[in-house]
């Protein structure tokens, strides 16, 4: 052979060449995959190290300051809301 490749060698070479980039690739994806987790649980320790920006609030201390929270204003409009409906149909 004086430098020349045949069909058959060509096909071989391309063959090889396909069959070593499936693994190739899921290596890659592999380490893409890692990178991420990584990234995610740097995030989540950030946050999780993170002191609250509220103080929780007792129901104890708003019924000593005798005010109502605004879920209950929310649920007390919303009852009056159907209550309305609920006339109109009747």
């Amino acid at each position: 052979m004086d430098g020349n490749i045949t069909l058959g060698m060509m096909m071989s070479i391309s063959y090889i060449i396909g069959q070593l980039s499936g693994p190739i690739g899921q290596v890659i994806g592999f380490a893409q995959s890692l990178q991420d987790a990584k990234i995610s649980l740097e995030r989540l320790n950030e946050v999780q190290n993170k002191e609250d920006e509220e103080q929780p609030i007792t129901t104890k201390s708003m019924l000593s300051q005798k005010k109502k929270p605004s879920v209950w204003k929310t649920y007390a409009s919303a009852t009056m809301a159907l209550n309305a409906i609920m006339s109109l149909k009747t």
